[in-house]
C-alpha cells in the first residue's frame, strides 16, 4: 500500500489543482502553533464596528485600513481576530480565515507574518467579517459583530484597529436558513446564503478602491487577555495550525441539456459558457470523492439572473434513500443551496461565508433579457495541513480503498475543531473526537486538534463537574459516558504523547467526573439510573436504540462497565502524575465495583455478561467492556468474545461502536473477525462511498470520522504497533495477521518512526525486520515469545 499510499496523496493534495492568478491564496503559517511564541501581553487596539447597526443581528461588514511603508519589512506580524468570523485579505490576497471557533471566555485570535504579502509605498488590509446571528451554527458562540486587529510590535502598530479603519454594512448577504424537513436528516450547522450581485461593492478587497464614501469605524470596547478576565471576548491564542486552502476543481460534469454543454469540462477557467436570455438550465458535476471548502463561482453579465448551487454528500431517490453513490438516475439532490443573484458585472467572483462539503453540486440557472457567462467553478478545499505519513499492506488489495476512505474522513473533517461530520453538524463530540483524534494521530503523528479537543471539553465543564456532550456549543447538551470518554482521550494522549504538564491541567477535572459517577453507585455497588441523555451507540444500526433500557433503568452492567473502564484508566493518568493516592483508591474501588458486576450479572447459563440483574437482556457492548476492564479472567476473553461475534439474543453495535469491538477482539487474539468485519467498510467502498458513514444502513451522514477507525486498527491491532509506557517511550510490536503472510506497516512519533516489514515463516515463525527511532527500547511478541526490540533496524527470525 505504500506506493498507493503516495499514488492518493499526489492525487487527493494536487489532481484539479491550479492557480488562478486574480485569486491565489498566500498559504501563512500560524506562528503561535505549536508553541506560543509571540503572545499579545498587552491590547492597545479597540475592537472596531460599524457605526449605525445592531452588533447582534446578522450583518456582513467589510473593513479597510490603507497605510504606507518606507520600505518592504523583512517581518510584519499580526493579531487578528473577529465575532463570528472573517476572511483577512492583504493587497487583494487572500490570507486565512478565522478565528479558530472557541467560546466566550476562551476567544482565539490567529498570529501570522504578513510581510510577504507588503510593499514598499501603499498597502491596504481588509477584512469581511460575518456574524450569523440567530443563523449561526450551534458550534459558534457570539456576542457581538466586531473586529480586532493589532500589530506586534511598535514597528507594525500603524494598523492596529482603531477609528482610522473605514467600515460598511454590506447588504449583498443575506441568511438562506436551512428549515426543519428542508433535508433528509437533523442539520445543525451555518444558514446558507442569498447573495446579490448589484449590493456587492466589487474590487473592495484591492488598493486602488475607493473607500471615501465609506464610514469611520466606531470603536467598541477594549481588548483582554483571558488572564484578564475583563471585557466581551477573553483572548487567547490560537492552539491549532491554519487550515490550508488550496483551489482545486470540481471533476465531472455529468448531467446538463447537451446542446448548451461543449466538450470537456465547461467550468475549468479556460472554455466559459454562455447562457442564452431566457433559459433555465441545470448541471449536475461530481466531484468524485468527498470534499469542503469555499467554492468561488465567477460570471460575466446576465443582470437579473439568477444560480442555485445545491451542495450534497449524494443524491437521493423519491424515498429519500440514498443507494450507490456512484448513481444518478432517477435522483435527486438534496442539500444546501446558495443563491446568486447576478449584477451584469464582467468577472465577478460569488463566495459563500461558509465551507460548503459536497460530492455533488447542482446548478440552476436562470437568465432573464441577458446571457450569462459561466466562466469558472472551483473551490478553495480547506482542511487543516495534516498529512498522511503512516502506511499499511496486508497484501490485501481490497482493504486499500477502505484505507483511503478513512484517511480522506478525519482529513476532511479536521478543521479548526475535531468535527462529528462534513455537512450535518460540524461540531465537535467527545465520544466522536476520541476516535477522530487516535486515527488522525496515528496516520499523520499530529497531535495539535487532540489536544485543542481535550481542552476545549474542560472549558464546557459544569458547576456539578459533568462536560458538555459536544463543545463549543453555547447550548448544553450532557451525555454522561462522554465525560468518561474525555478520561479515555486523555489517556490515549498520555499514552501516545506523555506531556505530563499538559495532562496535569486535567486533574481536578477526571476527579470531578469520577466523583459524580461515584456518588451515583447504589448500596449493591451498580450505577443507579443516570440523569441526563444516556446515550451509548446506535445499536442495531438503529437510531431509536441509543440509550439503553437498562441504562435509562438503573443497575446497568453496561454503564457500569464504562465507567470501570475509564475509572481504570484514570488510575494510569494518576500513577504518571505521581497522584499515588488517588491511584490507589480508584484501583481499589475499580476491582470492588468488577467484582460487584460479576457475582450479580454473569450468567454462567449463557457464559456471558447480562445486562444487569435480572440477567434478561444481553448486548454485545456489556460483553465487549467485561473484556476490556478484565472483569472476566483472561482465559474467557477469546470465547465470550467468539460469543459476541456470533450475537444470537444480544443487542449488537453499530460500526461506530465497533471501535471498542475491535479493541477486544485484539485483547482476545482473535483478528479474524477483525477481517470479517471488514466486509462491511468494503461493501462501503462498493456502494460509492468515499469517506465513512455515520451509520451502515441508511446513513444520514456520509462523512462522519467515528466510523473511520479500522486505519487505526490495522496498524494498532494487525501490525500490532502500540505505546508500551506513556510518551512512547516504549513499543510493543504484537503482530497478528490472521489468514495474511505478511505485514508492512510504519507509525510516525515525534521521535521518529516505527516501521514493520514482517512475514509468517512456517505455520508458527516470523520473519522480517523492524526499525524504531534512535533510542528506543520495544518488544516484539509473537506466539507468546518476546523478543526485546532496540533503536534502529533489526532482523527478526522467530520459529
Amino acid at each position: 500500500m505504500k506506493s498507493r499510499r503516495r499514488f492518493f496523496l499526489i492525487r487527493y493534495s494536487f489532481l484539479f489543482i491550479f492557480c488562478y492568478v486574480n485569486n491565489i491564496c498566500a498559504q501563512l503559517q500560524e506562528l503561535n502553533v505549536p508553541s506560543v511564541e509571540y503572545p499579545c501581553r498587552r491590547w492597545e487596539a479597540s475592537w472596531i464596528t460599524c457605526p449605525g447597526i445592531s452588533t447582534v443581528d446578522y450583518h456582513v461588514l467589510f473593513f479597510r485600513k490603507t497605510f504606507d511603508l518606507n520600505e518592504k519589512p523583512d517581518r510584519f506580524i499580526i493579531h487578528v481576530s473577529a465575532d463570528n468570523h472573517y476572511f483577512l485579505y492583504v493587497n487583494g490576497k487572500l490570507v486565512t480565515t478565522g478565528p479558530a471557533r472557541s467560546d466566550i471566555r476562551h476567544w482565539r485570535y490567529e498570529t501570522i507574518d504578513i510581510a510577504p504579502l507588503l510593499n514598499k509605498g501603499k498597502n491596504v488590509l481588509a477584512a469581511q467579517v460575518n456574524n450569523w446571528s440567530v443563523y449561526k451554527g450551534w458550534s459558534q458562540f457570539t456576542r457581538h459583530t466586531a473586529f480586532l486587529l493589532q500589530g506586534y510590535s511598535p514597528e507594525e502598530k500603524m494598523v492596529n484597529t482603531d477609528g482610522s479603519w473605514k467600515v460598511i454594512a454590506v447588504p449583498a448577504y443575506r441568511p438562506k436558513p436551512v428549515r426543519w424537513g428542508d433535508l433528509p436528516g437533523y442539520y445543525g450547522s451555518y444558514a446558507c446564503d442569498t447573495i446579490d450581485g448589484k449590493a456587492y461593492p466589487w474590487g473592495w478587497q484591492q488598493p486602488g478602491f475607493d473607500d471615501s464614501h465609506w464610514f469611520a469605524a466606531r470603536r467598541f470596547d477594549n481588548a483582554y487577555n483571558h488572564e484578564e478576565a475583563n471585557g466581551y471576548w477573553l483572548l487567547t491564542p490560537r492552539t491549532v495550525p491554519l487550515q490550508e486552502m488550496i483551489p482545486a476543481r470540481v471533476a465531472e460534469v455529468v448531467q446538463a441539456d447537451p446542446a448548451f454543454l461543449p466538450p470537456g469540462n465547461p467550468f475549468n477557467g479556460k472554455d466559459s459558457l454562455v447562457i442564452p436570455p431566457r433559459k433555465k438550465l441545470v448541471f449536475l458535476l461530481d466531484n468524485k470523492t468527498m470534499t469542503i471548502g469555499y467554492p468561488v463561482l465567477e460570471l460575466s453579465g446576465g443582470e437579473k439572473a439568477t444560480v442555485a448551487i445545491t451542495y450534497a454528500e449524494a443524491l437521493y431517490y423519491e424515498s429519500k434513500v440514498k443507494g450507490n453513490r456512484n448513481d444518478i438516475k432517477n435522483k435527486k439532490i438534496y442539500g444546501l443551496t446558495d443563491v446568486i443573484l447576478c449584477s451584469g458585472c464582467r468577472h465577478c467572483s460569488y463566495m459563500p461565508l461558509w465551507l460548503r462539503p459536497f460530492r455533488y453540486v447542482q446548478l440552476v440557472v436562470e437568465t432573464r433579457e441577458e446571457p450569462l457567462v459561466l466562466h469558472h467553478f472551483y473551490y478553495w478545499y480547506t482542511s487543516s495541513p495534516v498529512q498522511l505519513k503512516a502506511y499499511f499492506s496486508c497484501g490485501d488489495k481490497s482493504l486499500e480503498p477502505v484505507w483511503d476512505m478513512c484517511w480522506r474522513t478525519v482529513k476532511v473533517c479536521a478543521q479548526d475543531i475535531l468535527m462529528s461530520d462534513a455537512s450535518w453538524e460540524q461540531l465537535q463530540y467527545i465520544g466522536d473526537s476520541r476516535i477522530h483524534a487516535l486515527t488522525l494521530l496515528y496516520l499523520s503523528g499530529d497531535d495539535r486538534l487532540m489536544r485543542n479537543a481535550i481542552e476545549q471539553f474542560d472549558y464546557s465543564r459544569t458547576c456539578e463537574g459533568m462536560l458538555a456532550s459536544n463543545y463549543p456549543n453555547d447550548g448544553l447538551s450532557i451525555i454522561p459516558a462522554y465525560s468518561l470518554v474525555w478520561i479515555d482521550m486523555i489517556y490515549d494522549y498520555m499514552m501516545n504523547r506523555g506531556d505530563r504538564d499538559f495532562i496535569r491541567k486535567f486533574r481536578m477535572g477526571i476527579l470531578q467526573v469520577l466523583g459524580w459517577y461515584e456518588n451515583y453507585l447504589d448500596s449493591t455497588g451498580l450505577l443507579k439510573a443516570l440523569p441526563y441523555f444516556n446515550f451509548t451507540d446506535w445499536a442495531n444500526d438503529n437510531e431509536a436504540s441509543g440509550v439503553f433500557p437498562s441504562v435509562k433503568a438503573g443497575q446497568s452492567a453496561l454503564a457500569t462497565l464504562q465507567y470501570v473502564y475509564s475509572l481504570l484508566h484514570a488510575v494510569k493518568i494518576f500513577e504518571f502524575l505521581n497522584d499515588t493516592a488517588h491511584a490507589v483508591y480508584y484501583k481499589n474501588l475499580a476491582e470492588d465495583i468488577k467484582i460487584n458486576v460479576f457475582n450479580r450479572c454473569w450468567d454462567n447459563e449463557r457464559g456471558l455478561m447480562a445486562e444487569n440483574p435480572l440477567k434478561n437482556e444481553f448486548s454485545q457492548h456489556t460483553n465487549i467492556l467485561a473484556v476490556l476492564t478484565n472483569t472476566i479472567a483472561q482465559h474467557e476473553y477469546a470465547r465470550v468474545m467468539e460469543k459476541v461475534m456470533n450475537g444470537i439474543g444480544m443487542t449488537k453495535t453499530s460500526i461506530y461502536y465497533d471501535f471498542y469491538l475491535f479493541e477486544a477482539l485484539c485483547k482476545a487474539g482473535l483478528p479474524e473477525f477483525f477481517f470479517k468485519k471488514m466486509e462491511i467498510w468494503k461493501s462501503m467502498v462498493q456502494q460509492g462511498l468515499t469517506t465513512t458513514p455515520e451509520t451502515y444502513a441508511r446513513p444520514r451522514s456520509d462523512c462522519h470520522p467515528w466510523t473511520s477507525h479500522p486505519a487505526y486498527e490495522m496498524i494498532s491491532f494487525i501490525a500490532g504497533i502500540r505505546p508500551a509506557e506513556p510518551g512512547f517511550r516504549s513499543v510493543i510490536v504484537a503482530p497478528q495477521p490472521g489468514m495474511y503472510n505478511t505485514i508492512q506497516a510504519s507509525l510516525p512519533l515525534p521521535a521518529g518512526e516505527i516501521k514493520v516489514n514482517l512475514q509468517r515463516k512456517g505455520s508458527h515463525g516470523l520473519g522480517g525486520t523492524v526499525v524504531l527511532p534512535s533510542g528506543m527500547q520495544g518488544t516484539l511478541i509473537w506466539n507468546q515469545q518476546q523478543i526485546a526490540l532496540h533503536g534502529g533496524e533489526q532482523k527478526i527470525s522467530v520459529k
